[in-house]
């Protein structure tokens, strides 16, 4: 038991040193993201509240559907843990940077795996809990529940996430085990990030906001036999949920049935799992490294031998440093594979504007503005991703291309340009089918298109040279260079014009309506003028400056 209260004692003074160097930037991130986490859990629990307290006014059916509801979620989410541990499991047992340290000391392996397994719950976990959390709140509040209901099921919620959680070590346990495979880890993320994207998709495409449709009653009516039959019964969902209803219903003896099934089975998985890790966890740990070792190995022999000679090979070409780029992008699965969840994303984006009910002109016209903004936001977002660590993941290599015979604007330009085609592909897919399927008027197509396509280069521009004049060379992921004072500076400065290219522009697409209403001279020319010169004067400043003085940085960066 020593050994836990040292892990323990670690990790407090792991966090101790964080508070202590943490800047002011660090403080005002931690308070920005705090808000945002705040406001969406008050959002996700006035959601739940509002459907919980509909469902409860559908006569006959309405505490069947509650209860069906409650099934549905606590099974997707019990699936969803799985998936989420299995994935966190493959890097904290076997990728985690400390694992070849801990090993080395005179720990027992079961020691590490019990730490290493706690750490898999929580970090699997947390995210489903905080969204749990506010389901739970909502369905006390319309079920006029006491402070024991939320005691109990906290209580409960411990041999829930302990279930699932082991589930998927043990499939991670196996896996690596059997198959000991580097690329394993980026196989599951891969096959994960693509199933929930396409799952997502679908479930829109479902329209699940036509079941409140009184015109589908007959078709909800069909559905009174399934929905009173339980899901999944076998499973710990079922458990949890039943236990929810039985407590509910003052029902205490079926609370705890379904409590000792809960705690018997979770202790039950976490022995055997425990006995699992005795016998595999190290061998298949050993089995890995030694996988890693054989594949560096016939990697470094022939780029040994080819390394000066591609070296100067590259610097003869036009573009050496997007060759290396375009390499190092789709060798690291972390930054490809997140198209796979855009994509979906953005094909739902442009189904919720099909099927948007605009009969008019004012409106069709109104959405197609609105949706600059909208799509200025996207380019931001994935501007963010990928043009803003452009520099910082060249990390501490970055000496090598200050010292090879390539200008740093020949860098920042090259980076843009890598950068550019994918957001640019994402701003004409968003500027030209939802125009088309708002069925805009001409102008109005070539206007927002044009403006869409100006701002995604202008964003770029700015992520970029907001990317080099904020660089962050010693970091772990990419996520530490997107929420670093840069970043959040990039975000409300790529907000910040968004918001005043909308307010400039305004003016003449006003204008342009009264023409359409029928109003006698509605432009005014001289306005209309100095609107597109300061519109083009922002966006030139807004592009040319951060680069500027992001060369200047760069050129003036010592270590």
């Amino acid at each position: 038991m020593k050994h836990y209260f040292l892990f323990l004692k670690i990790r407090w003074q792991m966090l101790r040193n964080i508070l202590k160097r943490a800047t002011f930037f660090e403080f005002l991130k931690f308070f920005i993201f705090t808000l945002i986490a705040i406001f969406f859990f008050l959002g996700l629990y006035v959601g739940f509240q509002r459907i919980l307290a509909y469902l409860q006014t559908v006569p006959l059916i309405g505490k069947t559907l509650t209860l069906k509801l409650l099934a549905m979620v606590f099974l997707l989410f019990f699936l969803m843990l799985i998936f989420s541990s299995l994935i966190t499991s493959l890097t904290t047992f076997f990728f985690a940077k400390d694992l070849s340290f801990l090993f080395l000391t005179p720990l027992p392996p079961k020691i590490i795996f019990v730490y290493k397994f706690l750490h898999t719950i929580f970090y699997s976990s947390w995210m489903v809990g905080i969204t749990l959390l506010p389901l739970l709140l909502a369905y006390g509040y319309v079920e006029k529940l006491n402070l024991s209901f939320y005691l109990s099921i906290l209580f409960l919620s411990l041999p829930f996430f302990l279930l699932a959680s082991s589930a998927g070590v043990v499939i991670a346990l196996f896996l690596i085990y059997l198959f000991p495979s580097p690329r394993l880890r980026n196989i599951f993320f891969i096959f994960t990030v693509f199933l929930g994207g396409i799952i997502y998709l679908l479930i829109r495409l479902l329209q699940p906001e036509q079941l409140a449709n009184p015109d589908k009653l007959t078709e909800v009516i069909q559905y009174i036999t399934f929905i009173q039959a339980p899901t999944a019964v076998y499973l710990p969902s079922w458990w949890i949920t039943g236990a929810i209803n039985a407590y509910t219903t003052a029902n205490f003896a079926d609370f705890r049935f379904y409590s000792l099934l809960l705690f018997s089975c979770g202790l039950a998985i976490f022995f055997l799992v425990y006995f699992l890790a005795q016998r595999i966890y190290f061998p298949a740990w050993i089995n890995l490294q030694g996988a890693s070792h054989l594949k560096r190995n016939k990697l470094q022999i022939p780029d040994s031998k080819l390394q000066i000679a591609d070296w100067e090979r590259l610097l003869n070409r036009k573009q050496p440093i997007l060759v290396k780029d375009m390499k190092t992008f789709f060798r690291d699965t972390n930054q490809w594979v997140q198209i796979f969840l855009l994509i979906p994303l953005l094909l739902v984006y442009l189904f919720n504007l099909y099927r948007l009910p605009l009969d008019t002109f004012y409106l069709k016209n109104l959405i197609a503005f609105l949706n600059i903004g909208l799509a200025g936001f996207v380019v931001s977002a994935v501007a963010l991703r990928f043009a803003f660590p452009a520099i910082s993941l060249e990390g501490q290599n970055f000496w090598i291309l200050r010292a090879a015979p390539i200008e740093t604007k020949k860098i920042i330009y090259t980076k843009f340009l890598f950068a550019f085609l994918p957001l640019i592909f994402f701003a004409l897919l968003i500027a030209v089918f939802s125009n088309i399927f708002l069925k805009v008027e001409n102008i109005i197509f070539l206007f927002s298109t044009l403006v869409i396509l100006i701002s995604a280069l202008v964003l770029t521009g700015l992520a970029l040279g907001l990317g080099a004049i904020y660089p962050k060379f010693k970091v772990e992921n990419i996520p530490q260079i997107e929420t670093s004072q840069g970043g959040i500076f990039y975000i409300l400065s790529a907000l910040f014009y968004i918001g005043l290219c909308l307010g400039l522009l305004a003016w003449p697409i006003r204008m342009y309506f009264y023409h359409k209403l029928g109003k006698i001279n509605p432009y005014d020319y001289p306005v209309i003028f100095w609107i597109f010169f300061s519109f083009f004067l922002l966006s030139l400043l807004t592009f040319f400056l951060p680069i500027f003085w992001g060369i200047r940085k760069l050129n003036n960066l010592e270590e």
